[in-house]
């Protein structure tokens, strides 16, 4: 069953029951760990994520992306139930443990890439975005909060924030794997039965939530090292992909089959070795074309 049959069979559910506590699905009641009535609405923050400001590194000028580890709309929003379940013990997809600084573009930032410019990057064609990216991110040592429409990516018109139905999009699989991990905690505190306990475990649930974001900043952060694949698979844009995959090693397993980058080949976990470009670029489009960026 894919995670998003899943997501679609936890929503019919969480609708048909709406009227109940989303943790039993009984009448609502109270109960120690309850702190508010269970809601559906979700909004998107940034500033309330209170995001360090980058500070530019290098020659190209960049500004801070305010990003949602969990996205509050892409993510977050689309796993009814959790969404219900969590609201009641006031946790905050837009509370600071769950945001990270990018960088990005503004409308103010023009750029110039050898004869060209100065002008705004949307204006370049792609080869030279892609050395506009890769030069921020060489100097950052951070993932380029801007992409390719390929992998759903959108600019609100007024900022570089992530803002309501402007919410920025990420890699397909970003999302994915973020649903995937949010379903295994609404099924975990499901069974918990919270609702049945006399001793308040709001604070346990929170903290779940706030691991799983710092478990996503964790392989963000690997962005920043000599190993840039190893944000995988969380990358928040086509060409943060592009960057990492461009210092990738290629990797053969016993049989000669490819690995992906990050998969131990007889227990080795090492991923040191040569790069080889021409295989990179068919990697890159084997994974495009069948959703697998890994």
């Amino acid at each position: 069953m894919t995670e998003m049959l899943e997501l679609d069979l936890l929503n019919q559910a969480d609708e048909q029951n709406k009227d109940g506590c989303p943790f039993c699905y009984g009448a609502k009641h109270e109960f120690p760990s309850k702190k508010e009535e269970p809601s559906v609405v979700v909004e998107s923050k940034p500033k309330q994520l209170k995001c360090d400001r980058l500070k530019v590194k290098g020659s190209r000028e960049y500004t801070t992306a305010k990003h949602h580890l969990i996205s509050a709309l892409q993510c977050y929003a689309r796993v009814r139930r959790l969404v219900r379940m969590a609201s009641m013990v006031g946790y905050d997809v837009n509370d600071p443990p769950n945001g990270i600084g990018l960088p990005t573009i503004a409308k103010n930032i023009t750029y110039t890439v050898g004869t060209v410019g100065p002008q705004a990057y949307g204006t370049f064609s792609d080869a030279d975005k892609q050395t506009i990216a890769f030069d921020v991110m060489d100097k950052a040592l951070a993932q380029w909060h801007v992409g390719h429409h390929g992998f759903e990516i959108e600019i609100a018109a007024d900022s570089a924030d992530e803002h309501d139905s402007n919410d920025v999009g990420h890699t397909v699989s970003y999302d994915t794997v973020v649903i995937k991990k949010l379903l295994q905690i609404a099924y975990r505190w499901v069974k918990n039965s919270i609702c049945e306990k006399d001793v308040d475990s709001s604070a346990d649930l929170i903290q779940e939530m706030n691991r799983l974001s710092a478990d996503i900043k964790g392989n963000l952060d690997q962005f920043g090292a000599e190993k840039p694949w190893r944000s995988s698979p969380f990358y928040v844009s086509k060409l943060a992909f592009e960057y990492a995959m461009a210092r990738a090693p290629v990797r053969r397993k016993a049989d000669g089959s490819l690995a992906d980058v990050n998969e131990p080949i007889d227990g080795n976990d090492s991923d040191d070795g040569p790069s080889q470009p021409t295989y990179r670029q068919k990697r890159y489009k084997y994974q495009v074309n069948h959703g697998r960026v890994r």
